[in-house]
């Protein structure tokens, strides 16, 4: 036969593409879809060759080029979109989002999570069972910063039935970190830990395992030999000692600090003078040209039709009078893409922008994060509107280090959507133009009783960001604020992009 005479290399490929049309109807149009480049990671899965034993080899590449692909087909629907990890065993999931979350989208990762939860139960396992085992246990730190960067601890504890199990678990986790950050611990990486035990810690409802947890983490702090490590478990600890929810471990927190000093500094409000400079306060709202960033347009033109609005080239400026004071918000028209962002930003050259709204997927926070860093004297509150945007306030908080207190921050854990973000927006802005300033915590009582949409219950109010709190604390230790500090803060914005 003709197929017989074919060399290896040539068979290897003809045998991938029979293999495909072979496979579930699903598959063939994830082939025929994908850009020439992935097309090769979807073969190889198609003929079998071997991507879980890649993973269980803690092959990071293959893990990358996979949640990369993952991530370019997020307009796909879901069974079409995961078809290509379907056939994942539970391991083999769990080793695809630690090695692959430097580069992972919310939905991939929320989607991937579940997905890894219901094999883990078709199999007859737990989490613990997997994440705890000899050649699995040194990726637990990278599963237990990314289960918490997306407010899963709580499904991840809960898909383990036994009370014991899950407090091994959670010991197993914090004695993983510890290991791994004994010997060389980067300050963006060690704060980046700390904020997940701190996050993990919050998020435990049981009386007896947050006090267990509480205890593990006092005695890795005490243990910790690395300075740098040991400084941001600290800073950790001093938070949880504040926090309403650890008032029944405070004196021990506090006793195991002993006269080591941790000042935590946290956002509770901003007040006139920050917000407005003249009377005058200047947003800029980024949206982006793809379909869910024209929708949340629409949606936002739509609540804000009511305030003056003034048609520019590629954006428009919205503005609003009252009490002697006014909101300008420049905002870019997505479809006029890259022109708009220019034009508007052009716009308010020169004004003091103290306020900066992101709206769109992930994958755009860094054209957002640039305009933050252009207005870094001046900005004092940041909205990440959109899924995800949690991920952003470490790098956030460290461009706006100059500050004493850290940037008022709102974000999401978890989905973004125009139906909270427009309705949050507009209260806001309400608030601002007619008080001045704005108390963070009434504000937030006060609109989780007009939003009805579950998913507000991911935004994070800006008294209660760890992450802001934690970050901002350390990088304005009063020893360091010299030079040195503004060394450090680059080598932590070049380690948190990464």
């Amino acid at each position: 036969m003709i197929f017989d005479s074919f060399s290896k290399t040539k068979k290897q490929v003809l045998g991938s593409v029979l293999l495909l049309t072979q496979l579930m109807p699903l598959f063939a149009p994830n082939f025929a879809r994908a850009a020439p480049g992935d097309r090769a990671i979807l073969a190889e899965v198609a003929a079998g060759q071997g991507l879980n034993e890649r993973l269980i080899k803690q092959d990071k590449n293959a893990a990358l080029r996979m949640v990369q692909l993952l991530n370019k087909r997020h307009d796909l629907p879901n069974e079409e979109r995961f078809a290509p990890v379907q056939a994942l065993p539970a391991e083999g999931l769990y080793d695809l989002i630690c090695l692959g979350r430097e580069e992972v989208f919310t939905s991939t990762f929320l989607n991937l999570s579940a997905l890894l939860l219901a094999k883990a139960k078709a199999e007859g396992k737990t989490i613990d069972q997997i994440a705890t085992q000899p050649h699995t246990k040194g990726l637990l730190p990278a599963f237990i910063e990314t289960a918490s960067a997306y407010g899963q601890i709580e499904k991840i504890l809960d898909s383990i039935p036994d009370k014991t199990a899950q407090r091994a678990f959670l010991s197993a986790a914090i004695e993983s970190v510890s290991e791994s950050f004994q010997k060389q611990a980067r300050e963006d990486r060690s704060m980046q830990m700390a904020v997940a035990l701190v996050d993990t810690a919050l998020a435990l409802r049981d009386k007896d395992l947050k006090k267990n947890f509480i205890e593990d983490f006092i005695a890795h702090y005490k243990g910790a030999k690395n300075e740098t490590f040991r400084k941001s478990l600290g800073y950790g600890l001093s938070y949880l000692s504040e926090s309403p929810e650890m008032a029944d471990f405070k004196k021990d927190i506090v006793a195991a600090i002993g006269e080591d000093t941790y000042f935590i500094s946290k956002n509770e409000g901003l007040s006139e003078k920050e917000l407005f400079k003249d009377g005058v306060q200047y947003q800029q709202m980024l949206f982006y040209n793809d379909k869910d960033g024209r929708a949340s347009y629409t949606h936002f033109r739509e609540t804000f039709k009511d305030w003056k609005s003034e048609q520019k080239d590629g954006f428009i400026v919205l503005s609003r009078k009252a009490q002697g004071r006014e909101i300008v918000i420049a905002c870019n028209d997505p479809v006029a893409e890259d022109k708009g962002l220019a034009n508007a930003s052009a716009y308010l050259k020169g004004k003091d922008v103290q306020v900066i709204v992101h709206r769109g997927h992930s994958y755009h926070s860094p054209k957002s994060m640039m305009a933050v860093k252009r207005n870094q004297e001046t900005v004092c509150l940041v909205f990440w509107g959109g899924c995800g945007g949690f991920h952003n306030v470490a790098e956030t908080v460290t461009i706006l280090s100059q500050r004493v207190t850290p940037p008022g921050l709102i974000s999401t854990k978890e989905e973004g959507t125009k139906y909270v973000n427009d309705r949050l927006w507009a209260d806001l802005c309400a608030d601002m133009i007619q008080n001045g300033s704005v108390k963070w915590k009434s504000f937030w009582k006060k609109i989780a009783q007009r939003i009805s949409d579950k998913r507000f219950a991911a935004y994070v109010s800006p008294e209660k960001n760890i992450t802001a709190a934690v970050v901002s604390s350390i990088l304005n230790q009063k020893p360091i604020r010299t030079a040195r500090a503004n060394a450090l803060r680059e080598q932590v914005i070049a380690g948190l992009r990464r």
